[in-house]
């Protein structure tokens, strides 16, 4: 189920892709010039009002708008391996790219990262960037597998904060991302499951 929030804009209805399109073929661009589909194919799809993510191939969906300040938060479920004996053998993978301008896979960026149990740091992509991740708070506020978690991503002011089920795990302090850019939701490698996404835009201050 797809829940509205006041102050905050659906990104993804429940129903389909509207407002959202998709990049998918590793080190790919899109095509005409590049060799990236931009069809969903069987890697996202929609089950029961939740966006289903096969983790193949490589590639990822991103918004139609652009933003700079915001609030982004949505809802995130690992899928556990089958036969996996113990949670810290899992790796189900995703990501969040933030400030995204030139479409490639992988596109620069900033990459929330969403790697199980390593969710929530920072990867920057062809870019620096300066931050800070409490590795206690993360563990102690993750749920186990199976369960649904909530993150939360603020862009404000030229930083960039994001927490996990109402806890705050990673502080960017520093990056080079001036103008507003996609955010894209990653598929590598692993099945996981998105639903709620919505995003409230912010004046910077």
């Amino acid at each position: 189920m797809t829940l509205p929030e006041e102050g905050f804009n659906t990104l993804f209805n429940g129903r389909d892709f509207s407002g959202l399109r998709l990049l998918l073929g590793s080190g790919c661009r899109p095509r005409p010039e590049g060799c990236g589909a931009t069809d969903p194919g069987t890697t996202f799809k929609i089950e029961k009002g939740a966006i289903h993510i096969s983790g193949r191939p490589d590639g990822y969906m991103y918004t139609e708008e652009k933003c700079l300040n915001f609030t982004l938060r949505l809802d995130l479920h690992y899928v556990p391996y089958a036969g996996m004996e113990t949670e810290s053998g899992d790796h189900s993978n995703t990501g969040i790219f933030l400030f995204v301008n030139e479409h490639e896979v992988w596109p620069k960026s900033l990459e929330v990262q969403g790697v199980y149990p390593l969710a929530l740091s920072i990867l920057p992509i062809d870019t620096d960037a300066t931050f800070t991740t409490d590795a206690h708070v993360r563990r102690t506020a993750m749920r186990p597998l199976g369960d649904w978690n909530s993150l939360e991503t603020v862009s404000k002011g030229g930083e960039v904060r994001v927490s996990l089920n109402g806890e705050l795990v990673t502080t960017v302090t520093e990056h080079e991302f001036r103008e507003s850019g996609h955010i894209g939701f990653q598929s590598e490698g692993a099945e996981v499951y998105l639903r709620n996404l919505r995003i409230q835009e912010q004046e910077a201050r």
